[in-house]
């Protein structure tokens, strides 16, 4: 974990799967701030990635959740990056990898 101004990094790395196979990793966000929190998007970028979030607007101490899926179709070693951006310029990065096999 590192981070710059408004911006908390992650890296997650779901190792060698099996082409056609599936796995995910969930996280938890707190507001851990004095003011509500309002997401205003969530992107996922690369190949073989899904995401979902239930995160909205959080009040001081609310929590919420987002899943990143990993569902390779080919072979190779696949990238892609998660961003979650709420308001007051607040950036949750998640950087993810895996490798597929056959």
């Amino acid at each position: 974990l590192s981070s710059e101004k408004g911006v908390e990094r992650h890296y997650y790395h779901f190792g060698v799967q099996r082409v056609h196979s599936y796995s995910s990793i969930a996280y938890r966000v707190t507001n851990t701030g004095t003011t509500p929190l309002n997401m205003l998007r969530a992107t996922i970028g690369g190949t073989n990635y899904g995401a979902s979030t239930n995160c909205r607007t959080l009040q001081p101490g609310e929590r919420c959740s987002f899943r990143i899926d990993y569902r390779p179709f080919f072979e190779g070693y696949h990238t892609g990056r998660f961003i979650l951006t709420f308001d007051q310029d607040s950036h949750i990065v998640v950087d993810v990898s895996g490798q597929a096999v056959r």
